[in-house]
């Protein structure tokens, strides 16, 4: 059962992607999944394992790819199995090559069909208050890992348009990313950049795209205002907003009536882990000055497009975001997801039977967001 499946939700995030877009009637259309992996880099507790490449596999085929106009990479998020038959990972909210497989189906569905480069990391730490603080750490380590593909990908295919979309904690490995490019001696004597990022459900805090250090408030060295990294290397940058979104919005009014003694027991929201509001569930902080907002950075409310559907990859597990509000009562079970908005878990898409696509969920919105970012 996903029993934790609300606290990990918004650092599942989470997923980014680096796309690489294509016409309908691209030849790349029928391609499977390139995979990129920094699986087993890190341990449970964030700590880097030694004499490991940057990524694998390590150099990357770019040939496999063909150096195509455009190009996508999808970036998971937090307590995310590394694959569909991980015994040790059952109560994970998503598995890597599902998700990767939903997504592509969805960009597909939208009419985006050129190849889709899945990125996945140690997101899968133990699923607690701690473990949430651990895949923070992790997520902004694989930033210079992710950066090193993006520098690697933009050297071999000069010509080929980078994209990245990210969901929930995937976001702060693109945000780390951007850090380390920002820094990278090579990338900027080249004048690269990244065609487009796109945010889903990103679990970071809504000042970290401030270009204003005064504006983040640091966290343990992981937070930081990532603002001048983004006007400088991305050309348009778009985050999409869910007020909705259950895993990042503010808590419930039945945490009033079941006061609990474990923080594992309660429902555990954004707001409540960060002290602060997440950047997918508000947008932009609005106290932030107007100079201090990069220059192509984009909100974009997508509430409309997560639909009231509880299971989004039709696992047969009932429910995405279960909560056990009371532990003297173990049978007693709420599933929060009763509204447009709710599931988290849906800006990838629904499947629906046979692992066919119910609906493509804020893909279509992602796929919008190229269009305007030729």
């Amino acid at each position: 059962m996903k029993i934790y499946k609300l606290i990990a939700i918004f650092a599942s995030v989470s997923l980014v992607s680096i796309i690489i877009f294509s016409s309908i009637n691209n030849i790349y259309a029928t391609e499977s999944i390139h995979i990129v992996s920094t699986r087993s880099h890190f341990d449970q507790f964030g700590n880097p394992i030694p004499n490991k490449p940057s990524y694998e596999p390590f150099p990357f085929n770019f040939q496999t790819l063909g150096c195509p106009q455009e190009a996508v990479t999808y970036l998971h998020g937090v307590w995310t199995a590394k694959d569909k038959v991980d015994e040790d990972a059952k109560d994970m909210f998503e598995n890597a090559p599902e998700i990767f497989e939903r997504a592509k189906l969805s960009l597909e569905n939208s009419g985006y069909t050129f190849p889709v480069i899945g990125f996945t990391w140690d997101s899968d730490t133990a699923i607690s208050s701690q473990g949430w603080d651990y895949a923070k750490i992790i997520a902004k380590e694989n930033g210079p890992k992710l950066a090193e593909f993006i520098l690697d990908l933009k050297e071999k295919c000069t010509q080929t348009k980078i994209r990245l979309v990210a969901h929930s904690l995937g976001a702060r490995v693109v945000l780390s990313s951007l850090d380390s490019l920002n820094k990278n001696q090579i990338w900027n004597a080249n004048n690269f950049k990244i065609t487009s990022i796109t945010l889903m459900g990103a679990a970071v805090d809504d000042d970290e795209v401030s270009k204003n250090a005064n504006d983040a408030i640091s966290s343990g060295g992981i937070k930081a205002a990532y603002g001048k990294a983004i006007e400088e290397e991305v050309l348009k940058f778009y985050n999409l907003v869910n007020s909705e979104d259950d895993a990042l919005e503010p808590g419930y009014w039945w945490w009033y009536f079941y006061p609990l003694n474990s923080v594992e027991n309660q429902p555990v929201y954004y707001p409540y882990f960060e002290q602060d509001f997440a950047l997918g569930q508000t947008g932009i902080q609005s106290t932030i000055s107007e100079t201090d907002v990069p220059e192509n950075y984009v909100d974009i409310p997508v509430r409309q497009e997560i639909l009231n559907i509880k299971n989004a990859d039709a696992d047969n597990e009932g429910c995405d975001l279960k909560y056990y509000p009371n532990p003297w009562y173990p049978s007693y079970v709420i599933c929060t997801i009763t509204q447009i908005g709710d599931n988290h878990l849906g800006y990838v898409g629904f499947r629906g039977p046979n692992d066919s696509l119910r609906n493509n969920g804020a893909m279509n919105i992602v796929v919008d967001t190229f269009q305007n970012s030729p």
